[in-house]
């Protein structure tokens, strides 16, 4: 957990060892927080976690290997947040006059699709010389389908070791490449990697007293939820539940989130984007001004897999959880430009009023 202050607005973001954040997870915290503070809610993927579809409202269709709504359940873990988020508004702030963006050389992803190319760069961004963020884009799969105690995989081990919030980046067709021993010898090591390499990487100063810091958010609502056409095959149901399942399983709108820290921008989306689209969402921010992106996915909500048309096209796995047709990327990188003109809106009505 980590919060951001200025000028009277608080930014707390809650990252959880969970698999996604369900979206009504996330607005039964919100109802629960004090006023005034903006919070985006984060799932680090691990596979190593409670079922969280047992805090998802729309989860009332059995779907077998899915656990069910469950109200005594998504009571309870909106509680526990909400406490998380009291006790860390609660902690003195710690000041600092410069917000470092920390870009660390970090090979160890690798595809888990044709085509994909991992992004080799880990981030962490820094306040006061303290990490209260990092990112890396691969999956938290270095633990198998057979543990199956809780494990945070490498980023509950590399919040440990940087005493900070840990997320993912575009990990929507990028698997981890890690050896070791046993799962727990990999998530460690490759944890031990990571927290070096961010300790030696190119740091740059992004933000600096006077420059903006907020958070803006926007609410875009999705093309109508579709199976993909291998899905009633691929899972053995008829074409009539596989368009009943998607449509109760995939959300119909998501909220995307701008982070502005001067000159770097920390992007919240709610899905799962492989990297050809999170390079796309990078250039867009990178139209828009800012020098630096930085993406976060598993935010507020989850959306499924994000691919590219063609990517959809080759079907498989993440294909089948690619819930909005062709066009996905399309629609989430439209979710970000609206973010952005509502950011850019903002900031000349700020300068508009001082002005006056």
């Amino acid at each position: 957990m980590s919060v951001l202050e200025r000028d009277n607005q608080r930014i707390a973001i809650a990252v959880l060892d969970a698999l996604t954040i369900p979206e009504s997870l996330a607005a039964a915290v919100r109802e629960r927080i004090p006023p005034g503070v903006e919070l985006v809610l984060v799932a680090t993927h691990t596979h190593c976690a409670p079922d969280s579809q047992m805090a998802n409202v729309r989860m009332t269709l059995s779907v077998p290997g899915i656990a069910n709504y469950d109200r005594k359940y998504a009571d309870t873990l909106a509680r526990e947040v909400d406490r998380a988020v009291r006790n860390a508004l609660a902690a003195p702030l710690q000041h600092a006059a410069t917000i470092e963006l920390v870009t660390a050389n970090a090979p160890w992803g690798r595809a888990r699709r044709e085509g994909a190319e991992p992004d080799p760069r880990a981030f962490a961004l820094k306040a006061g010389g303290k990490v209260f963020l990092a990112t890396f884009g691969a999956h938290p799969t270095l633990n198998g389908p057979e543990q199956m105690a809780y494990r945070g995989d490498w980023p509950g081990s590399l919040a440990a070791l940087l005493d900070a919030p840990v997320a993912t980046g575009a990990i929507g067709d990028i698997s981890p490449n890690f050896d070791g021993t046993d799962a727990d010898a990999r998530s460690k090591g490759m944890a031990k990697r990571l927290a070096q390499g961010l300790e030696k990487g190119r740091s740059r100063i992004v933000w600096a007293q006077g420059r903006p810091l907020a958070l803006v958010t926007t609410t875009h609502t999705f093309a109508n939820p579709v199976p993909h056409p291998t899905f009633a095959q691929e899972y053995g149901v008829p074409a009539p539940l596989a368009t009943l399942a998607v449509q109760r399983f995939a959300p119909t709108s998501g909220r995307v989130s701008l982070l502005a820290l001067g000159e770097c921008a920390v992007v919240f989306v709610p899905a799962e984007p492989t990297v050809a689209v999170a390079r796309r969402i990078e250039r867009e921010v990178r139209r828009s001004g800012f020098g630096r992106c930085v993406l976060v996915s598993h935010a507020d909500g989850w959306a499924g897999y994000v691919l590219e048309p063609e990517d959809y096209d080759r079907g498989g796995y993440e294909a089948t959880l690619s819930f909005y047709g062709r066009s996905g990327a399309d629609g989430l990188v439209d979710a970000v430009r609206e973010t952005l003109a509502r950011y850019r809106s903002m900031v000349a009505r700020s300068l508009c009023g001082q002005s006056r």
